[in-house]
């Protein structure tokens, strides 16, 4: 998982784009990104976010993105890319991370079963 925070604008998003890939689209296996940090999205975050999906859907694994603000998503929506991007509810993974009451620790929740564990979750 990884969790981004801040405003991914043209300096944001240059500071971690290649930081972003390399934990991401190089890792080649599904990816759950957390947006509940990002505070604006500009269409250069739009399209990291994007390139990342697309090099991802292209080796058979999921990107989802999960806890956008609501002008978040509203941006992607806008972009018309809300559907880029996987429900953790429609995929044959079936699971997805949520932040954790102390903001650093994330529970998995697994759809199938209805159960959840703990683990410590990384920011870039």
């Amino acid at each position: 998982m990884v969790a981004l925070d801040g405003r991914l604008d043209l300096e944001g998003t240059g500071e971690i784009d290649l930081q972003f890939t390399s934990r991401t689209v190089a890792q080649r296996k599904p990816t759950v990104i957390d947006l509940a940090g990002v505070v604006f999205l500009a269409s250069i975050g739009m399209r990291m976010l994007a390139t990342a999906a697309k090099s991802l859907n292209r080796y058979g694994h999921p990107c989802v993105l999960l806890n956008p603000r609501e002008n978040v998503r509203d941006a992607l929506e806008m972009a018309g890319l809300g559907r880029s991007f996987s429900s953790p509810r429609l995929r044959a993974t079936r699971f997805a991370w949520r932040a954790g009451s102390d903001g650093r620790r994330y529970e998995r929740v697994d759809f199938d079963r209805g159960g959840s564990s703990s683990r410590r979750g990384e920011g870039l």
